[in-house]
């Protein structure tokens, strides 16, 4: 099971892991996230960042240099087309998740200000 710690832009959660302790000799360590993109610290082992994508549930993992060298060994030395998917979360005016939860706190403090300057 997996409970919701933060809820992240793009229907993506950082969510705490309940149980299945032996998934990581499995599956692998998990690397930790950064605050940019978690929004929180510290990433403990037992976190990770979950992504609805079209009603499919997938743990999301950072990329290591071997997953980088392995795509570029695909697409420059190999010349396929790579195949990804893109999330949306973060853009120029919201580059981390630390911008989008400031944006939301002004918004938050702009509804206050209104709804007690209306009393």
């Amino acid at each position: 099971r997996y409970d919701v710690v933060k809820v992240l832009p793009s229907r993506v959660f950082a969510c705490r892991r309940v149980g299945a302790c032996y998934s990581e000799d499995i599956f692998g360590s998990r690397p930790k996230v950064d605050e940019v993109v978690s929004g929180f610290f510290p990433w403990e082992h037992d976190h990770v960042l979950i992504a609805d994508i079209q009603g499919i549930l997938m743990e999301l993992r950072p990329m290591q240099l071997d997953d980088w060298l392995a795509i570029y060994d695909q697409n420059v030395v190999g010349s396929e087309a790579l195949s990804f998917l893109s999330l949306d979360m973060f853009n120029n005016e919201m580059p981390t998740q630390r911008a989008i939860q400031e944006e939301l706190d002004l918004i938050l403090k702009a509804k206050l200000s209104m709804k007690y300057a209306n009393r």
